[in-house]
């Protein structure tokens, strides 16, 4: 989502798909979440460290909300038999999520390198 969002039509885009690309690789040698790691480094390429801070700030803000929200309702509510299931189905969307963003990073990443393959053949 982010790459649709940040790369692309040049109006609004933040940066070029092949830095977007080599951040997205950077943030993954890194140990933490790499979503994270890359929304700063996006903000960074926009708008120096102010923009980095904003964008970390911004990017982290709405998780720990939820967060914070999840954890109030499962220990005030925990025994409630409706609301045990409700967290035990939390988990496959959560690991669909996982998997669609995934294939969309994967699919990215080889169109990029065939786009470099055929530009370094021709």
């Amino acid at each position: 989502m982010m790459e649709d969002e940040l790369v692309g039509d040049e109006s609004k885009a933040w940066t070029d798909e092949g830095i977007f690309i080599e951040g997205l690789a950077i943030c993954n040698m890194f140990p933490g979440p790499a979503s994270t790691q890359l929304g700063i480094f996006m903000g960074w390429v926009y708008a120096g460290m102010t923009g980095a801070l904003v964008a970390g700030f911004c990017f982290m803000l709405p998780t720990f909300i939820i967060v914070v929200g999840f954890s109030y309702l499962y220990f005030a509510y925990q025994t409630l038999p409706s609301l045990e299931a409700f967290f035990y189905g939390i988990n496959p969307v959560v690991i669909g999520l996982i998997v669609g963003a995934s294939y969309s990073m994967a699919r990215s990443a080889l169109k990029q390198a065939d786009d470099d393959l055929i530009s370094y053949w021709a």
